[in-house]
């Protein structure tokens, strides 16, 4: 190398690629045989390890060697680029003194001849400094590559050395360390085009956790045997050597990638290298040809020998052009037999993974099926083990469930007649609040018994308390209208509005009050039509049972009786029904005589009330009305009516 960077200083001659190929012999032959490439396809850690360590040291001295020659290359380049530029000045100042001076017919002609010659050497500077470029180009491309394989095989040796380390505390570990198998179908989808001959889709395992005794929500349920515990290790450890294999298949793709690609690097030498044969061949004919002119000059000695030094070294320059083809033609050789060799061995890569991969698979389900709930052998012993503290849940629960239904009633009423506070309570409400909220109570309850049976299952109720948190959310803004019949009902029961038995008219349905819940009030009116009423829907109702009533009494009288003694004989008969043990617990207070009331058309009315319990104010005013008529029938009052004389016009 220091013999042609001297040869570059003396100015002689010498195209870029010829040295290139010189400089690539030194590394183009196989460093390895190709029995020894068979270290790619290792198996074992040990194996890739050794074989990693021999391809990042191949790869050091290359990219060293290519290094030296990218300087070599860039110094060539400059000179090559100098000599064009001196060329180009001598043509340029020649061409000026043609047109400056007047020469003779002679001396022009040789100038002519000199710049003729000087346009064909700077040609050949410039095609040659094109094929410098070119080859400089070639070299930087190569070393990225041979950096960016470096970079990626010392990443692999370091994490093989890793493992390696760690073995033994992962197989002491084995039984409860997790593993984890990332997902590798997208990176390979992307070298797809690379491995060509066998699609790698369906091939890498999913990525699977480590297998345990769980329930479909996630909590730990039992202890695991030893067949589990077994089979949970084998699943484990054949997800490593699966995760393993498809480390390999990573491997096997990048370097596939690597040679390709300098193959193909090396062939774009190659056409360089035969490129630069032709110049030099055309460059020595040139010479050649120069010689024969000038030796039959005397006066031209000074450029024969120039000529003939430059002879020498395009000569030896095409010696070392044809040598350095063929160890180039001796590389590609070899690079191709790897490549071969890839393609031979990739069918069984894929192979390995794929039975790796079904192994894993085989494994973990067979781990799976050992901790499924559905095996025969688990809901046996679940049953064992659980079933007793489940019915014994039940059973009390269900004891429990049966008190609150049947003493609901009692507690409920015990409870508003000590919020009342002394304040008598209507019966009805009571019954009301009873019905309503018994529900509401045993539906809390189910949840709570159904909360503490999961809980004593083994299952993880905190998975239960978000779900049915969503769905809440969920229903509160799905169905407004329903929460607000619920809100309605509730102030509904709390204001003590209706109850039970209760002669009601809501929105203009009248009727008695036969269920009352949080959503509706169903009405049965007096025809017998049962009504339906939505709580959020109602807006104006009107209670004829609430706490109590009167009962008005409008009696037509004659305008010829005495009016006084009317009155008196009305109240005398209200008192003696007041006072009648079968209708006194009826009424809530002594009649009251309001006196003439209207004067109608046919009697005078006179108008009293008798203020009687809610629910008796029809019983009472019918009692009344049939005593009334007995009396004036026995008193000789009549009760008048309408009159009406009808007189025809005779013709």
């Amino acid at each position: 190398m220091r013999y042609y960077r001297q040869m570059i200083r003396k100015n002689i001659t010498m195209p870029l690629v010829a040295v290139f190929v010189l400089f690539s012999t030194l590394f183009a032959m196989p460093q390895l045989t190709f029995a020894q490439a068979g270290a790619e396809f290792a198996r074992t850690g040990a194996e890739r390890t050794a074989a990693l360590r021999v391809d990042i040291d191949m790869e050091q001295k290359r990219l060293v060697t290519l290094q030296k020659e990218l300087a070599l290359r860039i110094e060539i380049f400059e000179k090559f680029s100098a000599d064009g530029a001196a060329i180009e000045v001598q043509r340029d100042a020649i061409i000026a003194e043609l047109d400056s001076t007047e020469l003779g017919l002679e001396e022009a002609a040789a100038r002519q001849l000199q710049v003729v010659e000087l346009n064909e050497r700077l040609a050949q500077e410039k095609r040659k400094t094109d094929l410098v470029f070119q080859a400089t180009k070639a070299t930087r491309t190569e070393i990225q590559v041979i950096e960016s394989k470096l970079e990626k095989d010392t990443t692999a040796l370091a994490k093989l050395l890793g493992e390696e380390t760690q073995a033994v505390a992962a197989d002491e570990m084995l039984g409860t360390v997790s593993v984890d198998v990332p997902s590798v179908e997208p990176a390979l989808a992307a070298k797809q085009s690379i491995t060509g001959a066998l699609p790698l889709a369906g091939l890498i395992p999913e990525p699977s956790a480590e297998p345990k005794v769980v329930n479909s929500l996630g909590k730990i349920s039992l202890a695991e045997t030893a067949q589990q515990i077994q089979a949970r290790q084998r699943a484990a450890k054949l997800a490593a050597e699966s995760l393993n294999a498809e480390q390999r298949l990573f491997e096997f793709v990048d370097r596939k990638e690597a040679l390709q690609e300098q193959i193909r690097l090396e062939e774009n030498q190659e056409a360089l290298s035969h490129e630069a044969k032709e110049t030099l061949n055309e460059e020595l004919a040139s010479i050649e040809k120069n010689i024969a002119v000038l030796a039959a000059s005397a006066a031209e000695a000074e450029k024969l020998a120039a000529e003939q030094k430059r002879l020498v070294g395009v000569q030896e320059m095409l010696a070392m052009v044809a040598e350095s083809v063929e160890g180039r033609v001796e590389r590609l050789s070899y690079l191709r037999a790897r490549m071969d060799a890839y393609e031979n061995t990739q069918a069984e890569i894929f192979l390995e993974v794929e039975e790796s991969r079904q192994a894993a698979e085989d494994a973990r389900e067979r781990s799976l099926w050992l901790s499924s709930a559905a095996n025969p052998a688990n809901i046996f012993r679940w049953a064992r083990v659980r079933g007793p503290g489940i019915l014994l849940v039940l059973g009390v629960m269900l004891v429990i469930l049966f008190v609150i239904r049947f003493s609901a009633r009692r507690v409920i009423r015990l409870l508003v007649n000590n919020a009342s506070k002394g304040v008598p309570v209507r019966g009805q409400r009571a019954d009301t609040l009873a019905a309503s909220f018994s529900g509401v109570f045993t539906g809390i309850f189910v949840l709570i018994t159904i909360m503490i049976v999961l809980q004593e299952a083994g299952v993880d109720i905190t998975t239960v308390l978000g779900g049915a948190a969503i769905l809440g959310v969920a229903v509160a803004f799905g169905a407004q209208n329903l929460m607000r019949d619920y809100f309605n009902g509730v102030m509904i029961l709390l204001e003590d509005q209706y109850g039970l038995n209760d002669m009601v008219a809501i929105n203009g349905v009248e009727g008695r009050v036969e269920r009352v819940n949080m959503r509706t009030t169903v009405v049965r009116d007096l025809e017998g039509r049962l009504h339906f009423i939505p709580n959020g829907s109602i807006t104006l109702v009107t209670n004829r049972s609430y706490e109590w009533a009167r009962a008005k009494f409008d009696i037509p009288v004659p305008y010829s009786c005495d009016v006084d003694e009317v009155m008196e004989i009305l109240m005398d008969e209200a008192n003696i029904f007041c006072q009648d043990m079968e209708y006194t617990p009826a009424v809530a207070d002594k009649p009251e005589m309001l006196g003439v009331n209207e004067f109608a058309e046919s009697a005078i009315i006179i108008r009293f009330v008798i203020k009687t319990v809610a629910d008796m104010r029809l019983p009472v005013r019918r009692e009344m009305l049939r005593r009334i008529k007995n009396r004036f029938d026995k008193e000789g009052i009549s009760i008048p009516y309408p009159h009406r004389v009808i007189v025809q016009a005779n013709d």
